[in-house]
């Protein structure tokens, strides 16, 4: 019961808030209706092509220290096996191991999710601690077993300079190969430059611009892949069309469209875009424009 009051007061918490902005309805439309009925669908890929692309992207974040992956990958499963085997062994459920299966069942339950659903290498962020957690568990293991007494007594320091050697080589060979936070600033002062405190702007993808300017969006729509952008016309009157006249009704000064790969309506975007603004000439950021004036 305290399990289950515990999520429920946090849960009866959101829909409260939710449902007294009037956004209950949004809320379940695209938390629910729309990734049950249309982003699950777009994104469903067989459980081995999921498995691959995940162990393309942990090659490419991780690279040489992969190893340490495989070592706590080793020891979760190392470690699940001595639970089945405790399960069986004492029988009833014992509360005060219940700990030891949890910390099992969290990595697990995530593992089986991404082969459900693998995005990219954000998504590998929650397995870090999980990662270190179990690897340290088996270096202990083994250190602690009738063949590895020996290493034993060389295991702590082994480990110490392992972890050093990787900080330090980390720290020497590490270097920034994309647009730092400063040079966002500074670019995206010649936006700020051309707009009025109460002048709107709309975003599509790059929305670091909304974030450093302190803006807010035109509307909710800063993404529109993967039939989002359907999803929306199917609700309003006059399709997607009647979005792009909305949004053109407010004459946001200055618009930023870009990742309209996977967009159904990204012609008619981008159409919208190219009869009314001209581009603005700001390196590493293509696809920001301003207002044409008439």
């Amino acid at each position: 019961m305290k399990v289950v009051l515990g999520a429920a007061v946090p849960l009866f918490a959101a829909l409260l808030y939710f449902y007294s902005i009037r956004a209950l309805a949004d809320l379940w439309t695209w938390t629910v209706a729309y990734n049950l009925k249309v982003y699950a669908p777009e994104t469903a890929r067989g459980v081995g092509q999921t498995a691959a692309l995940l162990w393309k992207v942990a090659v490419r974040v991780f690279r040489w220290d992969l190893a340490l992956v495989v070592l706590g990958a080793v020891g979760l499963i190392t470690f699940a096996a001595e639970r089945v085997r405790a399960r069986i062994k004492d029988g009833p459920f014992e509360a005060s191991e219940a700990f030891r299966d949890a910390i099992v069942l969290a990595p697990s339950i995530y593992l089986a999710f991404c082969l459900i659903n693998f995005q990219s290498g954000p998504d590998l962020l929650p397995l870090f601690p999980f990662i270190g957690m179990f690897g340290g568990w088996l270096i202990v293991k083994v250190g602690g077993s009738p063949i590895g007494r020996e290493l034993a007594r060389i295991a702590p320091a082994a480990a110490v300079v392992v972890l050093l050697t990787l900080i330090v080589f980390r720290s020497m060979t590490y270097r920034v190969d994309s647009l730092t936070l400063q040079d966002q600033q500074k670019q995206f002062a010649a936006i700020a430059e051309v707009l009025s405190p109460n002048e709107r702007i709309y975003v599509h993808g790059t929305v670091e611009i909304l974030v450093l300017l302190n803006k807010p969006n035109l509307n909710p729509y800063i993404f529109l892949d993967r039939g989002k952008d359907e999803w929306i016309a199917k609700r309003t009157d006059g399709g997607f069309l009647a979005v792009l006249d909305e949004m053109d009704s407010a004459s946001p000064k200055v618009v930023a469209v870009s990742r309209t790969g996977k967009v159904a309506h990204s012609a008619e975007l981008r159409q919208w875009v190219n009869a009314r603004y001209d581009p603005l000439d700001m390196p590493g950021y293509p696809g920001i424009y301003l207002r044409r004036q008439r």
